[in-house]
């Protein structure tokens, strides 16, 4: 199922338009600093990203498998950057 999902044309679509959004909120920060309901919004927001991009490596690493997955340089930056930002 996870093979169908990451291989479906639209998969890599929808991915796209989640990072343009990402970036987008990551936008909205700035100094002076934001009230705090909107600091608490960009926050959450930041996790839910965190959280699909999160589901996008770990669907690809079931999918095509661990060894297929790490061929690909972009799923090794994908990796690296997911680790990193859950850190």
């Amino acid at each position: 199922m996870c093979l169908r999902v990451v291989a479906h044309p639209h998969f890599d679509a929808l991915i796209l338009m989640v990072i343009v959004a990402n970036t987008i909120f990551l936008a909205f920060d700035q100094y002076p600093e934001l009230d705090a309901d909107v600091a608490g919004t960009l926050a959450y927001a930041n996790h839910c990203f965190t959280m699909v991009f999160g589901l996008e490596v770990l669907f690809k690493i079931i999918g095509l498998g661990f060894k297929q997955f790490i061929k690909e340089k972009f799923n090794q930056v994908d990796l690296a950057i997911v680790i990193l930002t859950s850190l």
